[in-house]
């Protein structure tokens, strides 16, 4: 084991907490505040943190002072090592309540994988509290890069292997996975076969937001036919909402990821329309921290069965 570092052995967690302050205040005076301390210590501490890391963090300025690019770069990581030090004393209080830990997951919102991943996992360590959080993938990769998440589950896109930060995650390609569009078992569009994308153009949809991945292949459906895409009745991202809606008559159309759409239809809720195509999606991935060191047994185990649970759904539904 190597010896630890000299910075090691100076930096203390008062001066993370500073630097994460200074990433969200613009003066000493202010951080000082945030701190209960006075405004000479506070700028002491700062000198220390500098001298630390060799040279100036922040560059000062008549309204205040604002980091320079090893500051930015630093206050990012000093954020991450907070949330960190939260988790840590998040997860010893579980342990003391005799809970086995904390799982922080990022899924979209009804990933049918996550969810049968959780849900076998509680079986095999009832004593695991598990926190899913659903949102767009971008914004869910963000925070597993800030340290809010243990590991993110969705769909990979282009974009988000464009993001500055993506080698610090590992991936792994878990299914491969298309779009569906689904109707109401009684609704007329049920009982046609081969149905081309442009009959579609006037219905009622519901359709996932802009900026999803689901939103924008169908959009690309509609752009490389010649034609303006449809527009929604109701924009949502629940396929509970989705639905919902179209069970209600609401609106006559919506669009769910492949998986999610077999499974509505086994339950006998939607009917997946017979399409002259179906295309395809980004395949459903694993992130997670590249650091072993940052992955926790209860995160260990999910992976092993969000493993086998993705392999199960897909071959069942094939």
């Amino acid at each position: 084991m190597n010896p630890p570092s000299a910075l090691v052995r100076r930096l203390r967690a008062r001066h993370l907490e500073l630097l994460q302050i200074l990433g969200e205040v613009s003066t000493v005076h202010a951080a000082a505040k945030r701190m209960n301390l006075s405004q000479p210590a506070t700028t002491r501490m700062l000198r220390e943190v500098e001298a630390m890391f060799g040279g100036p963090l922040f560059d000062r300025n008549a309204r205040g002072i604002a980091p320079n690019r090893s500051g930015t770069a630093l206050i990012a990581r000093a954020a991450i090592l907070m949330r960190e030090l939260g988790t840590i004393e998040n997860e010893i209080d579980l342990v003391r309540q005799g809970q086995q830990g904390l799982l922080r997951i990022g899924a979209l919102s009804g990933n049918l994988n996550a969810t049968v991943a959780v849900a076998q996992l509680l079986k095999k360590a009832p004593t695991v509290q598990v926190s899913i959080r659903e949102g767009q993938i971008n914004l869910l990769i963000a925070s597993l890069l800030g340290g809010e998440l243990d590991c993110v589950v969705g769909p990979i896109t282009d974009e988000e292997l464009r993001n500055v930060r993506i080698d610090e995650l590992r991936l792994e390609r878990l299914v491969e996975d298309s779009m569906a569009v689904v109707a109401s078992p009684n609704s007329a569009w049920s009982r046609r076969r081969r149905i081309k994308w442009e009959d579609l153009s006037e219905a009622r949809w519901i359709l996932p937001p802009t900026e999803s991945v689901l939103r924008r292949a169908f959009m690309r459906v509609y752009l490389e036919l010649g034609m303006r895409p449809p527009q929604h009745t109701v924009e949502a991202l629940s396929p509970l909402t989705t639905r919902s809606l179209i069970t209600l008559g609401t609106v006559d159309l919506g669009l769910l990821r492949m998986a999610h759409a077999k499974e509505e239809a086994r339950l006998g809720g939607l009917k997946i329309l017979s399409m002259v195509s179906t295309p395809k999606l980004p395949a459903l991935a694993l992130l997670a921290r590249r650091a072993p060191s940052l992955r926790s047994a209860p995160l260990d185990l999910f992976i092993e069965l969000l493993r086998e649970s993705s392999g199960t759904i897909h071959d069942a539904r094939a």
